[in-house]
């Protein structure tokens, strides 16, 4: 156990952090005299926090020698212990939702508090205590986090921080695993990869990019067992009017349609040839890189040795118009062997395409 003489410890500043911060939340009015008191108490509470976290000697600039070495190794055991005391007390049930309250008071203190609150929320989340890793345990239990994380994208100065932490969040396999099976949450992110605001919506696309790429086999399972519900939602990225999100929708579409472990969801979404419009439409389009990212995604189609009916006649009626095209598309990336032989390899096997018979 730490012994802090004269100074706070741990659980007393964590305490101390949590009734400024309900004392924040109470007062909406940031001209009120209660309003600023309470700031202020936030950002003493915070600053004390802060330093109990912060490795004394990186921030004396100390050296490397022997001795010093040693004094790294005690510095380092004390943070740890430290942040063990702080995690321990941020989720027992005398500090009851002090993570809630810290997403939600991000907006109403200062930027440097700010930073400190997304650095804690990472700090608390890899901090592991035995085989247990109480801030995961917690988000589990109380969904409302995840619920706050998303819609903190709806927060201007603050969106790529909570998206941020959302990703952060969704490193431990069991908080993505909750999240993507939270239809009320997870598809909350599509929403924001659609806004009209371009830096939320490329950070919302690589949060989701991130979920869907990650844990493979939960990825997997879920895409296997929610099939519908989300290609209903992915089509909508497909067939943006947006140029970054559309791009983007159809280079993950391939990595995923591509990757072993979705083998099943694959050949599922490639007999589909309401999935097969879609892809010759981007593949035709004026923009190089959105027609050369549906390219990848119509290959899976072509090369599929057992073709429903449907998806092999719209390739048939259309042979002749696709080899031609195919012969010309993007003949200016000559340098790249693989797209050459892929194309090539398409062409060929367009060719040999049989007429459905009657």
């Amino acid at each position: 156990m730490l012994r802090f003489g004269r100074h706070k410890s741990p659980r007393d500043l964590v305490l101390q952090l949590q009734s400024a911060l309900r004392s924040l939340l109470q007062h909406s009015s940031s001209d009120s005299r209660e309003f600023k008191r309470a700031h202020e108490e936030v950002a003493k509470s915070i600053a004390s926090l802060k330093l109990l976290l912060t490795n004394r000697l990186e921030a004396s600039g100390a050296g490397s020698s022997n001795r010093e070495s040693h004094e790294a190794a005690i510095e380092k055991s004390r943070l740890s212990e430290a942040l063990s005391e702080v995690t321990r007390v941020a989720f027992s049930q005398e500090c009851s939702g002090f993570l809630p309250m810290l997403l939600d008071c991000i907006d109403r203190v200062d930027f440097e508090c700010a930073k400190f609150i997304e650095h804690l929320f990472g700090n608390l989340l890899s901090k592991q205590i035995g085989n247990r890793y109480p801030a995961v345990e917690y988000i589990l239990e109380n969904r409302q986090v995840l619920y706050k994380l998303v819609d903190g994208y709806h927060r201007p100065e603050h969106a790529i921080t909570f998206g941020g932490m959302l990703r952060e969040a969704c490193r431990h396999e069991r908080v993505a695993e909750a999240f993507l099976w939270d239809s009320s949450g997870f598809y909350r992110l599509f929403d924001h990869v659609h806004g009209t605001a371009f830096d939320v919506s490329s950070d919302a696309f690589t949060t989701l990019k991130d979920l869907l790429t990650r844990h493979k086999a939960v990825v997997a399972r879920f895409l296997e067992q929610n099939y519908v519900e989300f290609f209903d939602n992915y089509k909508r990225l497909i067939e943006s009017e947006n140029y970054v999100t559309k791009r983007q929708a159809l280079k993950l579409l391939g990595e995923i349609l591509l990757d072993r472990y979705n083998y099943s969801v694959m050949t599922k979404y490639i007999a589909s040839a309401d999935n097969l419009k879609p892809i010759m439409n981007a593949l035709k389009s004026r923009q190089k890189q959105i027609a050369f990212e549906a390219f990848h995604c119509f290959k899976v189609f072509v090369a599929n040795p057992h073709k429903p009916r449907a998806v092999q006649s719209i390739l048939v009626q259309n042979r002749d118009r696709l080899v031609e095209f195919l012969q010309r598309f993007q003949s200016d990336r000559q340098s790249d062997s693989q797209f050459v032989d892929e194309k090539q390899y398409l062409i060929r096997q367009i060719q040999e395409l049989s007429p459905i018979e009657a």
